[in-house]
């Protein structure tokens, strides 16, 4: 055999070789570094309720709350850039409110539901890798609407892309005597006086 067929063959299979390992390369790291987060919500800190006092300059019959819970399953950080929550084809946005907690009055029992509200929510939000981040989201006006459940959707941006999910939230005003005892860890109860 010549030795030009030789050299250039040695060439042409390490040339492939580069090739094949760049692009297995690249695979692995765009698996890998994809927008990889999960969202949760805690279903009986999801709801809405009544105006009650404390926000009374808000010009709306009914507030909401979103207990969410963002879990960034990547190997590398992530920021989340904007929060966008959907009732309907109508933006609802969230204040960050600046109290420890609020009490919901329960119209069929004598009693409060205690929400905490630590911790607030605030935009950016970093996430280090397979960090997890708990909080309340606070809408203080909802839009008009004729059911005992909402449904709506949340668009989550963030440095590697966007995300969407739905949510549900339920009235907390009428929650039900069984409702309340079978979540008693997750609701706590002031009895009023």
């Amino acid at each position: 055999m010549d030795e030009k067929f030789i050299f250039s063959l040695i060439g042409c299979i390490t040339g492939v070789s580069g090739l094949v390992i760049s692009l297995t390369t690249l695979i692995r790291t765009l698996i890998q570094e994809r927008k990889n987060i999960k969202i949760e919500f805690h279903p009986l800190h999801c709801g809405y309720f009544k105006k009650i006092d404390c926000f009374s300059d808000y010009m709306t019959d009914y507030h909401a709350i979103l207990h969410v819970q963002i879990t960034n399953k990547s190997t590398s950080p992530n920021t989340i850039n904007f929060f966008d929550t959907y009732i309907g084809n109508q933006l609802i946005q969230f204040r960050t409110v600046d109290i420890d907690k609020i009490k919901i009055p329960m119209s069929n029992l004598n009693r409060n539901i205690v929400i905490p509200m630590n911790p607030s929510f605030y935009l950016p939000v970093r996430l280090e890798p397979y960090d997890v981040k708990e909080f309340i989201v606070f809408y203080p006006i909802l839009p008009k609407f004729d059911t005992e459940t909402i449904s709506g959707r949340i668009t989550i941006g963030s440095a590697k892309g966007k995300l969407k999910t739905t949510f549900t939230m339920m009235n907390l005003n009428n929650l039900t005597r069984e409702q309340q005892s079978n979540n008693q860890h997750l609701l706590p109860v002031e009895h009023n006086r």
